[in-house]
């Protein structure tokens, strides 16, 4: 399984170009079977109606839905699909005080049944801090390697 912690800056698309590229030349080795699982996490800082409350319309500007196309596409390049769900709370708008989804999880469309959970909590909510936990459970096989007797002489 391959895990992406992702950051992704309001303005830029650096990261995102970052991991098209590194995809582009390095899948082959990270996911070398069409089995193998691959999961990028974190805040990308992007908004959309797939993940954000409907009722938040205000994030679905055409400047905001524009910023998110690239991350949409890269999304749909690698068979990537939403593992949280829709309109979790993830961070507290301080003018709105609506809550928005900027965090989120995507996985390889066969990993998502791994997923035994995939949600966020507002009790565990940290001092000073703007971004709720995600909490995720998964049921991945490990492959057992098998290890050669070696005689010690």
């Amino acid at each position: 399984c391959t895990i992406f912690n992702i950051y992704n800056d309001c303005l830029l698309t650096d990261t995102q170009e970052a991991l098209a590229s590194f995809l582009e030349c390095r899948l082959a080795n990270l996911c070398p079977s069409t089995h193998d699982h691959m999961i990028w996490l974190g805040d990308f800082n992007r908004h959309h109606l797939l993940w954000d409350e409907d009722y938040n319309t205000q994030l679905f500007t055409n400047q905001y839905l524009n910023a998110a196309q690239p991350l949409l596409d890269l999304l749909a390049d690698y068979g990537m699909v939403l593992t949280l769900p829709k309109g979790l709370p993830m961070l507290q708008s301080s003018s709105s005080k609506n809550w928005t989804h900027l965090d989120n999880v995507f996985c390889t469309d066969h990993t998502s049944d791994s997923f035994l959970s995939c949600t966020t909590n507002l009790a565990l909510c940290g001092p000073a801090t703007n971004h709720l936990l995600i909490l995720s459970v998964l049921n991945l096989e490990v492959p057992i390697a098998m290890t050669e007797e070696k005689h010690n002489f």
